[in-house]
């Protein structure tokens, strides 16, 4: 206590300190709180990046409007773009996706149907799905686009795809083997 008059002004200066006190308690938790629930984003992120970086299927995420923000290893090794080629760069037009009718164009393209829709866009098990490489070669791949959603918010999609050159490969060799 610092004031001692016995009135109102001495009852006011207790009040200031206790009401002080029990702020400085409540930051103190709070910064604790803020502290240890940072560690835990932190490792969930190094977590979530050792997974991503690990997968052997090309992961793309793509924002609200459909520009690329992340890809993984995967991605460059099969499709021979470097990072830094794809990160920036409208997925509609960067990722060169082909069908057996053929190019996917405009409205029309996975990402763009996708986050228009709002839905999962999983091509027709018919319908074979190719993507143009960086050295302009055709590679036929499995292919999901799914939306990414906080409530009704779009907050952007993810595109994986699997390279089936092998599959698509067996699967001609079995055709030409029956005919």
């Amino acid at each position: 206590r610092s004031v001692c008059s016995g009135d109102e002004v001495e009852f006011l200066d207790y009040v200031i300190n206790d009401l002080a006190g029990r702020l400085r308690d409540t930051y103190g938790h709070l910064e604790d709180e803020i502290a240890a629930r940072t560690e835990e984003l932190r490792k969930q992120y190094v977590l979530d990046r050792a997974i991503l970086e690990s997968i052997q299927h090309g992961v793309i995420s793509v924002d609200a409007r459909g520009v690329i923000t992340d890809v993984n290893p995967a991605t460059c090794h099969l499709l021979g773009f470097r990072r830094e080629e794809l990160v920036g760069k409208p997925a509609g037009k960067t990722l060169d996706l082909r069908h057996h009718r053929g190019k996917f164009e405009g409205s029309q393209h996975p990402v763009t149907r996708c986050l228009t829709k709002r839905k999962v866009y999983r091509p027709h098990p018919t319908e074979h799905v190719n993507i143009l490489r960086k050295d302009e070669t055709m590679m036929p791949i499995l292919l999901i686009v799914t939306p990414l959603l906080h409530g009704t918010r779009l907050l952007g999609g993810i595109l994986v795809f699997q390279d089936i050159r092998e599959e698509r490969q067996i699967d001609y060799m079995k055709s030409e083997f029956i005919s």
